[in-house]
């Protein structure tokens, strides 16, 4: 047998101890009661403070397997809000997010104590380390990793090209991984948010500002777009400011430089600065997975090291098997390679893990993209606008999946709504509507060529693709080419992307390939 940790939440003037099922207020006050499913809405709403939690996730967590309509949820919320008052500040404890759901946005105490009894067949799963934190036994390529972390050589792992790892990998091996972890979630997915970004954060720092700011970057960071991105690197260098040997917020800051290297512009510049956080935070912590999840990137996105970035996605894992973050990443990796199924596996454990991160559904679209399973692909994509309606670039994907369809007008329909939701203007819109009349897709594609706004992210590859696409095989291997000199972020996905395949029996595209570490 072993201890399994109790629940006990702080925020404002109460307390929510949810093994005994109890929330009072700290100052002994009376304010009253709520019923049973008031209280299991709650808890889950503490548990994944910060982040929404559509209607649908509510009811089923409260009146499982009944079904029951929304405003059985709204009352329940009534309750709470009523209940707990106003934050010190004024505001409700709970936001309403219309049509979509709730988030619970007070600031939130949290803390494990030893209590109930877990049965004697989860022993294999280690809680006694810091912060409850899971280990599971991994051999292969991981060790080699720990031997260099526990020699204190963090700064060989980050410099090194680490091509001289053999990566062992097959299928069984994460099926089985992630058939661990979903077993772990069954149990205990409710907690799995809360417990894990609360204890791995607090973890190193005893600045309660810094925390904060740490969680608003963090939270922020899981919402698309360049803006967002910048926002969450400011808070996190805040944090690093007020304390600069809080590991978890350096590794932050190098996951987010590593979004914002998504296009030509900057990417030497992200890359460094990347690497640099990623040097402070293993200098201050050598097991911090979101580092190695940064350093994964870096390597396959910047570097073109497929082995240093396997072994670096592979001991995020290691250290954090219930990491959304290490398992996104990795399944990143794992597409670029054209290990589709893997990938998808190693995507469906993060989305099992983090539900309503948009981030996750995301990867799981593109994921389904390059291994040419359109029809799904196109699902994804269409439940992400379902999710956020005005995000243009997923217009944008939804084009490319349906031009890969053959469905040439749904497509022609999505690009424009593309253009029209980022504010381009009538003019060049109305030069799109002409080309399509008199040329079809393929002046559609002249007329991309023409007007690189109109692209999903205006770089040389997003050109390059395009001219495979009209059959300037010339035009395109002279943008490759330009792209890798840039380092740019498509090409780690040389090998699998759908629109190059016009150029694959070109030896100037197997000479690319070897150059980036391909194996074509």
């Amino acid at each position: 047998m072993s201890f399994k940790k109790k629940e006990i939440f702080e925020f404002g003037d109460f307390r929510l101890d949810v093994s005994e099922r109890t929330i009072e207020r700290i100052d002994g006050a009376k304010n009253g009661t709520l019923t049973e499913k008031a209280f299991q809405a709650l808890v889950l709403l503490v548990r994944r403070r910060g982040h929404l939690i559509s209607k649908h996730e509510l009811i089923d967590f409260v009146w499982p397997d009944t079904i029951v309509e929304d405003n059985n949820l709204e009352k329940c919320v009534h309750q709470l809000r009523s209940f707990l008052g106003n934050m010190p500040d004024g505001g409700s404890y709970i936001e309403t997010v219309r049509k979509h759901g709730y988030r619970f946005v007070g600031k939130v105490k949290a803390e494990q104590v030893s209590g109930s009894w877990l049965p004697e067949t989860f022993r294999t799963f280690d809680v006694s380390g810091p912060a409850g934190a899971i280990a599971v036994p991994v051999a292969g390529p991981e060790a080699d990793l720990k031997a260099v972390v526990k020699s204190g050589a963090a700064d060989e792992l980050v410099g090194g090209s680490f091509r001289n790892v053999v990566i062992a990998t097959s299928l069984v091996v994460v099926l089985i991984g992630a058939a661990v972890v979903l077993g772990y979630n069954q149990l205990f997915r409710p907690d799995v948010e809360a417990s894990r970004v609360d204890n791995r954060a607090k973890k190193g720092t005893s600045d309660n500002e810094a925390y904060s700011l740490y969680l608003q970057g963090m939270n922020l960071s899981d919402e698309r777009g360049r803006d967002n991105a910048v926002k969450a690197l400011g808070y996190l260098e805040n944090a690093v400011a007020l304390d600069p040997n809080y590991a978890h917020a350096w590794a932050g800051i190098a996951l987010l430089h590593r979004d914002l290297s998504n296009s030509e512009v900057g990417a030497h510049e992200h890359y460094q600065k990347s690497m640099y956080a990623i040097k402070k935070a293993l200098a201050i912590d050598p097991n911090i997975a979101d580092a190695y999840s940064a350093l994964c990137h870096c390597k396959n996105r910047y570097e073109y090291d497929a082995a240093g970035a396997e072994a670096a996605c592979r001991r995020a894992i290691e250290l954090d098997p219930v990491s959304p973050q290490a398992r996104k990443t990795y399944s990143n990796f794992l597409y670029s390679r054209g290990r589709f199924e893997e990938s998808i596996v190693e995507i469906q454990v993060a989305m099992e893990i983090q539900p309503v991160s948009y981030r996750n559904q995301q990867v799981y679209a593109l994921a389904l993209y390059y291994a040419r399973q359109y029809e799904a692909s196109e699902k994804q994509f269409i439940r992400l606008l379902e999710l956020s309606p005005n995000r243009g670039f997923i217009y944008g994907w939804l084009s490319e999946v349906l031009e890969a369809q053959g469905r040439h007008p749904e497509a022609f329909t999505y690009l424009v709504d593309k253009l029209a939701l980022e504010k381009v203007d009538g003019e060049t819109i109305g030069r799109f509507n002409n080309a399509y009349a008199s040329s079809g897709w393929h002046g559609v594609l002249l007329e991309r060529i023409r007007t690189p706004k109109a692209l999903l992210i205006p770089d040389s590859f997003q050109l390059a693709c395009l001219y495979a696409k009209v059959g300037d095989k010339d035009r395109a291997f002279e943008y490759l080419e330009s792209a890798y000199q840039a380092r740019s972020f498509w090409i780690a996905v040389l090998e699998v992307t759908p629109q190059l395949d016009g150029l694959r029996d070109d030896p100037r595209y197997a000479e690319l390939v070897k150059r980036v570490g391909g194996k074509s």
